[in-house]
């Protein structure tokens, strides 16, 4: 089992990036959270990056753009397998393709026919069905190659390894690019191991689940207000109902989370938006910790 710390001939504690198994894939994920509160350079440029393409695709659909518009939106936001994360073995289902990801994505359009707001890129495993850690990560990696590229090379030159382990692919990778808003290829040299291109990146982004998921709406933007709300008194007693109780009744009369979460933001559509703000605070206090 071949490490990157066998090749940088240090031990991962000093790295900055994860250091991966080269053989098979790591089920860590690149958290959107954990970047839009790093307050480091890199992480503040790959925020905005990854703000741009996916207001990109939210407005392509709020303003119903045309099958061939939304693909050439979504079509490089497929795994590519190069940072070794994920599952990297098809558990990412239509969202492989730039025809599956249209399908995927179509969910957009009943969301804000709705009148559901999506708006952040946590938004999507909240609301999508077929779109979880895996597939975000997977969209992160795209969005973010051309810095991800530069700085593997940085850090490869940081840990002075040989530059013959670099090289100019064949194939064509992209790359979200911000002042154009559009995809374009990157020109940046790949690192390449055993005929493997390699990605690296940094362990401050990198969680094994997304923590804001749909149990956890569920719980504080939903079930906390609905226990507050309910809570009475009788002869200076408090009578409060679980919050396990109340998960049950909204599951009986409405489905899964996500169907409990959609009505509700329906019907409060600052429900949403009080939850954006919340993010900060909340990745604040457990990005240190997963």
């Amino acid at each position: 089992m071949m490490h990157l710390s066998d090749l940088f001939h240090a031990s991962p504690d000093m790295f900055d990036f994860y250091d991966i198994n080269l053989e098979e894939d790591t089920p860590w994920f690149i958290e959107p959270g954990c970047i839009f509160t790093a307050s480091d350079e890199l992480s503040r440029a790959a925020w905005a990056d990854v703000q741009d393409c996916f207001q990109c695709i939210f407005l392509a659909y709020q303003q119903k753009a045309s099958n061939p518009e939304k693909i050439e939106l979504l079509s490089h936001l497929h795994e590519i397998n190069a940072t070794k994360l994920g599952y990297g073995n098809g558990r990412n289902g239509k969202a492989k393709t730039p025809e599956g990801m249209l399908e995927v994505f179509s969910q957009l359009d009943a969301l804000f026919d709705n009148g559901i707001e999506v708006s952040h890129p946590l938004d999507l495993p909240l609301f999508f069905y077929g779109y979880g850690a895996d597939c975000l990560s997977d969209a992160l990696t795209n969005i973010l190659f051309d810095r991800l590229s530069r700085y593997t090379y940085e850090q490869a030159q940081l840990w002075s390894v040989n530059p013959q382990y670099f090289t100019h692919l064949h194939r064509p990778m992209h790359y979200w690019d911000i002042t154009a808003h559009h995809w374009q290829i990157c020109q940046q040299p790949q690192l390449v191991i055993d005929g493997q291109q390699v990605l690296l990146v940094p362990k401050r982004w990198l969680r094994t689940r997304i923590l804001c998921n749909t149990v956890h709406f569920l719980r504080h933007m939903i079930l906390h207000t609905l226990q507050a709300q309910q809570t009475t008194y009788l002869d200076g007693r408090e009578i409060r109902p679980t919050i396990k109780e109340l998960d049950a009744e909204l599951r009986g009369k409405y489905g899964a989370p996500r169907e409990i979460i959609k009505k509700f933001v329906r019907e409060n559509p600052s429900l949403l938006t009080k939850y954006h703000r919340s993010l900060a605070d909340f990745y604040h206090q457990n990005c240190s910790s997963d």
